[in-house]
């Protein structure tokens, strides 16, 4: 099953850097609660230089120590392949400020799986997901092309059989 799925992170930088501790919560919590869906992982990592300011966010237009940055993507290469020992790992630099949605397109490009998992560094997994029902579904029906993973309990979709 793991071997259809490629799970996607985006991380930025911040003013927490060259500390990883974020990325490596929900690294480990993605491997805690679903190892099966990180054997194929790709992690983004956002650009520091703002070349087109008035394309992003307000959000994404904090400044970036670039040093720190560098040094936190360091940091997050060395703990992912030590922790990660038998998965699958690409990691995406990009070449500038860009936001999550182009981070994520351009890993999106490099997946050579079936089906995509998206994560934001800062939204960890805090239980499992039975990803066996939601492949299922997904594959008995073909409209579905996109299954969101929400903090709240919802009784009725949870009671697809």
């Amino acid at each position: 099953m793991g071997d259809n799925i490629t799970t996607i992170i985006s991380t930025c930088c911040r003013k927490s850097a060259p500390c990883c501790n974020i990325i490596k919560t929900c690294i480990q919590n993605l491997n805690k609660f679903n190892p099966e869906i990180i054997k194929n992982l790709i992690i983004v990592f956002d650009g520091s230089e703002i070349k087109k300011p008035d394309k992003l966010d307000i959000k994404c237009k904090d400044c970036c120590n670039e040093a720190n940055y560098n040094i936190y993507k360091e940091n997050v290469k060395i703990f992912t392949r030590k922790f990660l020992k038998s998965s699958n790992i690409l990691f995406i630099e990009m070449p500038e400020r860009s936001g999550l949605s182009t981070g994520v397109k351009r890993a999106v490009e490099a997946c050579k799986t079936k089906f995509i998992h998206i994560v934001q560094e800062d939204l960890v997994l805090l239980k499992k997901i039975n990803t066996e029902i939601i492949l299922r579904v997904i594959n008995e029906h073909p409209k579905i092309k996109l299954v969101r993973l929400a903090y709240n309990s919802n009784k009725f979709n949870q009671a697809y059989p």
